[in-house]
């Protein structure tokens, strides 16, 4: 289940597309939908934790924005529906997603490759704006979540956030 990024020409399911999404649904109040989408991408996920950018024929996983939005729909998810349980079942998918979005720097900041954001068409490698705006995000939302869940590193990821801000700044 998820959504496709732009019917009739792409019937696939795009992660960064369905995570943008995803809140939107929640929103209006369809959260079973919602949760089905979340599963589908953790479904597919890396064993580094990256989320997909394409689920069709084959799987493909170029897209360094649909992983840090993955986390942010996943708060806005649990946060509105107050679904504990289904937080709980996406831990590892959580804790792998964070993982694998503070590996792609060396300074805090993701890097990206030439197209691997939203922007696919474009040659444009670094370290993306936007990209640094849903990471710093997505560590807040990381933070909430892990609170949630009793675990220890949610101030930790909260600072994290915090001093990535002023840097973006």
């Amino acid at each position: 289940f998820g959504y496709f990024a732009g019917f009739p020409w792409f019937v696939q399911f795009w992660g960064r597309d369905s995570c943008w999404t995803i809140p939107a649904v929640v929103d209006y109040g369809d959260f079973e939908s919602a949760k089905k989408a979340l599963k589908t991408f953790a479904a597919f996920q890396s064993a580094e934790g990256e989320i997909p950018n394409v689920i069709h024929d084959n799987i493909k996983y170029n897209s360094v924005d649909a992983t840090p939005l993955w986390i942010i729909a996943l708060h806005r998810y649990v946060t509105n529906s107050g679904d504990a349980s289904f937080l709980e079942e996406m831990r590892d998918n959580l804790l792998r997603a964070i993982n694998w979005c503070k590996g792609r720097s060396d300074d805090g900041f993701m890097q990206n490759g030439e197209r691997e954001t939203w922007m696919d068409t474009l040659d444009r490698s670094g370290k993306a704006l936007e990209i640094q705006a849903f990471l710093i995000e997505a560590l807040r939302c990381s933070s909430d979540l892990l609170k949630l869940l009793g675990d220890g590193t949610s101030r930790e990821m909260k600072e994290e956030a915090n001093r990535l801000e002023q840097k973006f700044e």
